[in-house]
């Protein structure tokens, strides 16, 4: 397969709406504190590989897909218009998400992390929280939406989340030498490196502390955490995708320099005591290759969907090989489209890497990997339940 080094364009209709419902997004990188260097992140080499230019001073941390007014994808040259606008005009894009939420935008946000240090201790208000929370102090609580959030490691990850077991616990408290003086007992800790560590990156914080009882979790590549309102948690290290409602009700109380509201989640968490589940997603099928080169094993499509399902989002994944096909077939709601890896066609379209679209509803395609070169590895966040498959008849 042959393929070309620019995008080929693809006539739309009068209306401004594509044939073939995919759109080309421009979307932005976010350079916080907690960020890799532009060498090491994820998210630097996405947005280089998309042809953005960088400051190497700067360290990269989050790119954003999605119609968030704080960073909203737009659509690519020569157009430039932010999404949001296209799905006011035409929310026919958004198929049953439409009507089941109640908007013209997208009810998720798509993101890459790239962790170089941890994230602040925090929550996520539960809708009824969120909705006292943003009338009594908008200025904090900025909107009355939750914000239930899923994370899926790309590489090694490593994160905090929700209470330690009471035995763990236990455990921990006898044999941690600060929480043991009251006893006057004395003892070393698996969790002492932790804390050090954290200690190191926020000095004098009292979040360090979370690292002593909540669960230290390690997530390997293709792994996943689902996190619902008014669980604790930090993320701590590592690179992975992230979807959550369209949100920015933050309940922090360390591990940060921005304001703190302990009293707020202390009152809302959740104490419940458990490993928290850690997902690996299901296989949905997405191969269509043929002969010895046809996908196999890890290729193909995997959902990720917590067993207590969120209703703005799901995650997917999709890998195939050099010379086959990926089928995403289509879905009754909008999804959002990452290229990790690897390089396909989509009819007149190259995706390659770095790209990112949004796909409207009742869409699908397929994606004719390129032969000679590496596998193609893509990611989508849908909304949960109208994904690759839910639209077809």
């Amino acid at each position: 397969m042959v393929t070309l080094s620019v995008q080929a364009p693809v006539a739309p209709h009068a209306n401004g709406v594509a044939h073939d419902g995919l759109y080309r997004l421009q979307c932005k990188a976010q350079t916080y504190a907690w960020g890799l260097p532009m060498d090491e992140s994820e998210v630097a080499r996405l947005c280089l590989a998309d042809g953005q230019m960088l400051d190497p001073s700067l360290p990269y941390a989050e790119l954003w897909m999605g119609t968030h007014p704080s960073a909203p994808s737009t659509l690519a040259a020569p157009s430039g218009q932010p999404l949001s606008d296209l799905l006011q005009r035409h929310p026919e894009l958004l198929g049953a998400a439409a009507p089941a939420f109640g908007i013209r935008g997208l009810p998720f946000l798509f993101k890459v992390l790239s962790i170089g240090s941890a994230l602040s201790i925090q929550s996520h208000p539960d809708k009824a929280l969120a909705a006292r929370l943003h009338a009594e102090r908008p200025d904090v609580y900025p909107d009355a939406n939750h914000k239930p959030e899923m994370v899926l490691a790309l590489t090694r990850c490593e994160a905090l989340c929700g209470f330690a077991p009471a035995e763990e616990l236990a455990g921990t408290l006898a044999a941690v030498p600060e929480l043991r003086a009251m006893e006057g007992g004395a003892g070393r800790h698996a969790r002492d490196a932790l804390a050090l560590h954290l200690a190191a990156q926020y000095p004098r914080d009292v979040g360090v502390l979370a690292a002593l009882t909540l669960n230290h979790v390690t997530l390997e590549a293709g792994e996943a955490l689902a996190l619902p309102a008014n669980l604790p948690h930090a993320y701590l290290a590592g690179q992975a995708l992230e979807a959550m409602a369209e949100s920015d009700n933050v309940i922090r109380a360390g591990l940060t320099p921005k304001l703190r509201d302990a009293a707020v989640l202390c009152a809302s968490l959740s104490y419940d005591q458990a490993r928290p589940e850690v997902l690996r997603g299901e296989r949905c099928g997405g191969d269509v290759g043929a002969g010895e080169a046809k996908a196999a094993g890890e290729h193909g499509l995997r959902r990720y969907r917590p067993s207590q399902p969120f209703p703005e989002f799901e995650v997917w994944t999709g890998r195939a090989a050099p010379g086959t096909k990926l089928r995403l077939a289509p879905a009754a709601g909008p999804a959002l489209l990452l290229v990790r890896r690897g390089e396909a066609r989509a009819g007149a379209r190259r995706l390659g890497p770095g790209h990112a679209f949004f796909l409207a509803a009742g869409r699908g395609m397929d994606l004719e990997v390129a032969a000679g070169g590496q596998d193609l590895e893509i990611a989508a966040a849908a909304c949960n339940g109208m994904g690759f498959g839910s639209g077809e008849a």
